[in-house]
């Protein structure tokens, strides 16, 4: 699961001549060598750009190898225009197979974003080998059976998987995102001590999530995983939700309610489901039982003949004043609880309010907390003088049941609880809204009902006495569609129950298994690498020489896997004191420790390769840089390793005494000459 590099091959033809350079790597440690402007880091980067991963450094579609590629040359002291350049690379992976690409950075013929490739079990049958053509830089080549990426993707042996992205979705962690592990480029790459990845790929923390894959460790997988269950829980909290709504809307128009409150712990639990019914006079009465009701006697009505006015005169007038009656009891119950609602909605408003300037009192607090700990001495004075923190007013001890004044920390602490209590009541006053209006709601349906029966019995009462019970037939029909109604309503409400019940289920077993994640450490393995990772690191620390902090202090975090101090990501900065040497030396040692980690942890996914750029930089001491040399032919056992080096040829005999090494002199002033 892994690849090298066999040789590169850079053309560039004018429109007079032509000219290339060849280099031939070897397995372990390789030596560029050769003086500054030759070209070295052009045959560094020629390396990334064959493979179409200079999208590792910058989103820009231009070519980031050098003038001699792209625009002018120097030949034999005469300046020419290119005309057309091509990198063509030949890479061998673990299983003996020779791929080679060419990709062009400058042609009148062909586009950049192609690839001319070519696969054989042998650097003979290459010559032989039939083209296929693939594209890069462009959307789908990581993923598409012509991108090239999916083709360098299975030649290396990985199977790339999907991380969280910034807006809730998933994005593949690409070939780009793993390079600068185990690539330093001599222009950015040595400024700061964490590996430049790249951020234009929408992935969250993507160092991380690059760091966790090529380590093999399994927190890529847990976080993957929650994820997957935090939206699933979502999804389930939503479709509570929404079924709630449908059953309350469903209770609200039959005027029904619940036997016992039902919440998640209730659905979820062993009590069974809520009974639906009509709450009357302290009395529950079952919703199927009323609705049986009706229909019995709906269908004994139908059995006979509606009576005729006359004969109900004293019945409906005995009725009208009973409806009547029961029109201005609910009519007086609709108004109760209108008020009702119009006060829990003005407690909402109130609340809302005070949160707001709760908000605002907290945000005024933190900016004292900063000021102190910047060293300002305004807020203690202002405390020392009995000044609120938050409102600036002077307070009388006479008004402080102590007599003291709570400082900021404890201020913040005070309107954390006091927030978390309105919360509580902001939810409790809008659920008495809700409730309010949703009783009110169904007493005016009622009243309405009351009203029209009403209306009924007056026109009966005033009209022929020989002629059918208008109200009587009316309420036939009424009963009859308001059983049938129900039948059909109360249907709905227990599937509403029902699916809220298969919600509830599923919404604690997702929460049990969360909570499982949060609580599961580390795994063994996943701490044995980054305790691997870690040693390495340090004990490369100490064989360069770092100085300007003890290495006893500086270690890997294990959740940024990157160098620490003191609980802090280890910088650059005043704050820590290192010096711009010692984060050279810390920077080699990561990548070392890196490398070496990859290539010897069981389950990781190294890519077999780890290329630096002009290493020697701040003036590095030269017992420092043969210690890195050192490290850089350990970790050459399980790597290919190419370093470009300015450094004389009697210095790096020096430093690469005793260490197998492949030197690549450069010869000349430059790395082209005219053919």
């Amino acid at each position: 699961m892994s690849f090298r590099f066999e040789e590169v091959m850079l053309h560039v033809r004018t429109a007079t001549r032509e000219t290339h350079y060849r280099a031939v790597f070897a397995p372990g440690l390789n030596i560029i060598e050769a003086p500054n402007s030759w070209g070295k880091s052009t045959l560094v980067q020629s390396l990334v750009y064959g493979l179409g991963l200079e999208g590792a450094f910058s989103a820009s579609h231009l070519s980031p190898l050098g003038e001699a590629m792209s625009s002018v040359i120097d030949l034999s002291d005469q300046r020419e225009a290119v005309v057309e350049s091509s990198v063509t690379l030949t890479l061998l992976n673990d299983h003996g197979t020779h791929l080679r690409s060419r990709r062009y950075a400058r042609s009148l013929a062909y586009e950049s974003s192609l690839v001319q490739t070519w696969a054989a079990d042998s650097l003979d049958a290459l010559s032989g080998a039939e083209e296929r053509d693939f594209y890069v830089r462009e959307p789908g080549a990581a993923s598409h059976e012509l991108g090239f990426h999916r083709l360098l993707e299975d030649f290396i042996g990985l199977e790339l998987p999907t991380v969280p992205g910034f807006n809730g979705d998933e994005v593949k962690l690409y070939l780009e995102v793993l390079l600068p592990l185990f690539y330093v480029e001599q222009k950015y790459g040595w400024a700061g001590l964490a590996p430049r990845v790249p951020t234009h790929y929408r992935i969250r923390s993507p160092y991380r999530r690059a760091a966790e894959y090529v380590l093999g460790l399994r927190n890529l997988e847990r976080l993957k995983e929650t994820d997957r269950l935090r939206a699933k829980l979502a999804g389930l909290q939503e479709e509570w939700a929404t079924t709630g709504r449908d059953l309350n809307a469903v209770l609200v128009r039959q005027g029904w309610s619940l036997a016992h409150p039902l919440d998640e712990a209730v659905a979820s639990g062993e009590r069974g489901l809520p009974e639906i019914g009509i709450l009357r006079e302290s009395q529950f009465i079952d919703a199927a039982d009323e609705i049986g009701r009706m229909r019995s006697e709906a269908q004994a009505m139908l059995g006979a003949p509606p009576p005729t006015a006359g004969v109900r005169t004293a019945i409906a007038q005995h009725e009208l004043r009973e409806t009547e009656v029961e029109a201005g009891r609910l009519a007086g119950r609709l108004r109760l609880h209108r008020e009702a609602a119009a006060r829990a909605a003005a407690d909402v408003d109130v609340l809302r309010s005070r949160q707001r300037d709760l908000e605002s009192d907290r945000a005024r607090l933190v900016d004292v907390r900063k000021l102190e700990r910047l060293g300002s001495e305004i807020g203690a004075a202002s405390l020392e003088d009995a000044h609120c923190p938050t409102c600036a007013q002077d307070l009388d001890a006479q008004q402080v049941a102590t007599g003291l004044v709570l400082d900021v920390s404890a201020n913040l602490t005070l309107l954390a609880a006091e927030k978390a209590t309105l919360d509580r009541m902001t939810s409790s006053a809008q659920r008495d809204v809700a409730m309010a209006e949703g009783a009110a709601d169904s007493l005016a349906a009622q009243l309405g009902e009351l009203r029209a029966r009403i209306r009924s019995l007056k026109d009966e009462l005033s009209g022929p006495s020989g002629a059918p019970s208008v109200a009587e037939i009316e309420r036939r029909i009424v009963l009859g569609e308001r059983a049938r109604v129900g039948e059909i309503e109360l249907a709905q409400a227990h599937e509403h129950l029902e699916r809220m019940q298969r919600a509830a289920v599923s919404m604690a077993r997702v929460r049990d298994r969360l909570q499982l994640l949060r609580s599961e450490a580390e795994s063994g393995a996943d701490a044995q690498t980054v305790d691997r990772l870690r040693s390495r690191f340090v004990a490369a620390l100490r064989r360069f020489g770092l100085r300007s902090l003890p290495v006893g202090e500086i270690t890997i975090g294990s959740e940024s896997l990157l160098p620490e101090h003191d609980g802090f990501e280890l910088t650059f900065d005043i704050r820590h004191g290192l010096s711009a040497s010692d984060a050279i030396r810390t920077k080699w040692a990561y990548y070392v420790a890196l490398t070496r980690t990859v290539n010897e942890i069981d389950g990781a996914k190294p890519l077999g390769v780890l290329i630096m750029d002009e290493p020697r930089q701040q003036e590095a001491e030269m017992t420092s840089v043969r210690a890195l040399y050192q490290e850089l032919a350990a970790a050459a056992a399980g790597s290919q390793v190419i370093v470009a080096s300015s450094a004389p040829a009697h210095e790096l005999d020096d430093l690469l005494s005793g260490l197998p090494a492949h030197r690549l002199p450069g010869g000349g002033t430059h790395m082209f000459s005219a053919d």
